[in-house]
């Protein structure tokens, strides 16, 4: 994606201090991010915005993989807000990031959260299962 992430100027910080490994296939995680990735780039930012900015941080939340996409596009008023829960609750998949989130629930098995206001940006928080090593499963029990 940093072709993409170039052609349409977004800088991004990545933050993550430790080894993790989400439960799942890595071709399943490539998908996720791809997804997440290409509707950042598709929906938060106008053309004319002269700063974009995307910070990526990843962080260990045992039993679970904590990820938080924060960017600082345009954002969602309450009613967009309001109707991508709902699609949400409905396991819909009218949108993209409706997709997404049940992509990220039935086949990973994870949970996503979204928070965003108009001008403020969006804030994607993701929970993916972190994968258990047999050497981790043996200093836990």
């Amino acid at each position: 994606m940093a072709p993409e992430l170039d052609a349409h100027q977004i800088k991004v910080e990545f933050h993550n201090g430790q080894r993790l490994i989400a439960a799942g296939k890595s071709w399943q995680h490539l998908l996720l991010f791809y997804r997440l990735l290409n509707n950042i780039l598709s929906d938060a930012y106008l053309n004319a915005q002269p700063e974009k900015h995307l910070k990526i941080t990843i962080s260990n939340i045992t039993p679970n993989i904590k990820v938080v996409l924060q960017d600082n596009g345009r954002g969602m008023n309450a009613t967009q807000l309001a109707s991508l829960k709902q699609q949400w609750q409905r396991q819909s998949r009218d949108s993209s990031l409706a997709a997404i989130r049940y992509y990220l629930k039935t086949q990973l098995h994870g949970e996503m959260e979204i928070d965003s206001a108009p001008g403020k940006g969006c804030r994607v928080r993701l929970l993916l299962p972190e994968l258990m090593l047999p050497e981790q499963k043996l200093t836990t029990t």
